[in-house]
């Protein structure tokens, strides 16, 4: 909270500078705080839960975070104009300006057979929508994931936890890295390296791999 409340006002205080209103920057010298590494995975069971506990439209909206990988925002956004066949093409994204390219995520067939049905009923905006026919908000996700985890006592939920599991499973199950940030729409494998390998916490995981590694 503290590093994100820095980046905000050293970025307006820039663009005082820019734009000819501020002499000088006062918080030239102002650190900010580093990055926390995202640790929260969540386990299979966890996952059955939060489903369950879920109700509909919003169990939709939470299955295909987990069954994507994708980021909220983009689930929350993607229309029938960017669903083909059987993988959401982004022309804007969030890192467009590093990669160059579209965002492309891939669709598993029971999410690709989904969107074909949403589509369908909503030609026009959001696929994903909210009981009253309204794409879901960030706000509205994050009140969301705060009720069901007073109600599971999950600890450090959030709707990235999804994201952040999908990308801890695929490295466990043997998806190489660089595979995996192209999967996760990064422009390199530092991402990955840096927030979203949470292997080593995977103590069964390691002991498998550590007696395979004696043949």
């Amino acid at each position: 909270t503290r590093r994100c409340g820095i980046v905000c006002v050293k970025r307006a205080v820039s663009w005082g500078i820019s734009e000819g209103y501020v002499s000088d920057d006062p918080l030239k010298t102002l650190k900010k705080p580093p990055v926390k590494s995202r640790k929260r995975v969540l386990s299979a069971d966890e996952r059955k839960a939060l489903l369950d506990a879920a109700k509909e439209p919003f169990r939709t909206f939470l299955w295909a975070l987990f069954e994507s990988g994708a980021r909220p925002g983009e689930v929350a956004r993607v229309s029938a104009a960017e669903f083909d066949n059987d993988v959401w093409v982004f022309e804007k994204h969030k890192t467009a300006k590093q990669t160059g390219r579209v965002r492309v995520v891939y669709l598993t067939p029971e999410l690709a057979e989904l969107s074909k049905k949403l589509a369908a009923e909503h030609p026009e905006g959001a696929l994903f929508r909210n009981r009253y026919g309204l794409p879901w908000s960030r706000n509205a996700i994050r009140i969301r994931f705060r009720t069901l985890r007073r109600k599971l006592k999950l600890q450090g939920v959030v709707a990235y936890t999804a994201r952040h599991s999908y990308c801890t499973d695929g490295l466990e199950n043997g998806v190489p890295i660089a595979t995996m940030a192209e999967l996760l729409g990064h422009s390199s494998t530092r991402m990955i390296s840096q927030h979203y390998n949470h292997i080593a916490e995977r103590k069964e995981h390691l002991k498998r791999a550590a007696m395979q590694a004696r043949g």
